[in-house]
């Protein structure tokens, strides 16, 4: 009998223990996302939280990217591909150069924006961004 009061006490155990987990993680989830400590860390996001985006969001970001096609830019790190650039409007931009190495401070164009990415090459005339 004496095993069977360990088995018992086992069960019961184990399944405070998981309600009591489940408590933590409900209270993580409701709490932590407001929390100014998180929030300004940048560890916690609400699209984490909220979930996959939306059709209506997707298509924003669709027509946003084709709007960028064609605007110029200045290059703020060097593109071996991939770095940043700053357009006329002062956004900065994650892009990858179009297969050649661009020095920090060249002039680029957006030639293209599928898959997420935003495609840059070099720009021949230095003037006039758009």
């Amino acid at each position: 009998m004496g095993n069977h009061l360990t088995v018992e006490g086992a069960v019961s155990i184990l399944a405070y223990g998981f309600g009591a987990g489940t408590l933590c993680f409900l209270f993580l989830l409701r709490f932590l996302p407001h929390n100014p400590i998180f929030a300004r860390k940048g560890l916690v996001s609400q699209s984490a939280i909220l979930g996959v985006p939306t059709a209506d969001s997707a298509l924003q970001a669709q027509v946003e990217a084709n709007l960028l096609l064609g605007k110029k830019g200045t290059t703020l790190t060097p593109l071996r591909p991939a770095g940043k650039i700053e357009i006329a409007d002062g956004r900065l931009l994650d892009v990858v150069a179009d297969g050649e190495f661009i020095e920090k401070g060249s002039p680029v164009r957006i030639i293209d924006t599928k898959d997420g990415r935003i495609v840059v090459t070099k720009a021949q005339d230095v003037g006039g961004s758009e």
